[in-house]
């Protein structure tokens, strides 16, 4: 879980991040963002055509949605719930990977001769 390595990361080894978790976590996010499109591409989603511009905006639509989804519920869970910032960082990133994932499957990479008719 690369996000989550850097994550902790930021905030274990750079003291001033781990005074702003959000920060830290945006970080994390937005360079996870980078790696994961090229994976999704080439290997989750098995996709073999050229880059697509209109195919990377919808990617960093979904994964502006999954951060604002990330932010949002790693300060409820640590700010209002009380947890502790790397049980809630694991928690909200298995939320916010089933959103991904799910956004990215069908609406993404969805396979464009499977909706033509």
């Amino acid at each position: 879980m690369i996000d989550l390595s850097l994550y902790l990361f930021l905030t274990r080894f750079i003291f001033w991040f781990s005074q702003h978790y959000i920060i830290a976590n945006t970080i994390s996010f937005l360079l996870t963002v980078l790696w994961s499109f090229t994976l999704n591409r080439l290997w989750t989603f098995r996709v073999s055509s050229g880059f697509s511009g209109k195919q990377y905006s919808k990617f960093l639509i979904v994964s502006s949605i999954g951060l604002s989804l990330s932010s949002g519920l790693l300060y409820l869970a640590v700010d209002r719930l009380g947890l502790y910032d790397v049980v809630a960082k694991f928690m909200v990133a298995v939320v916010v990977m089933t959103w991904n994932f799910s956004a990215n499957k069908f609406w993404t990479f969805r396979s464009q001769k499977n909706y033509e008719a």
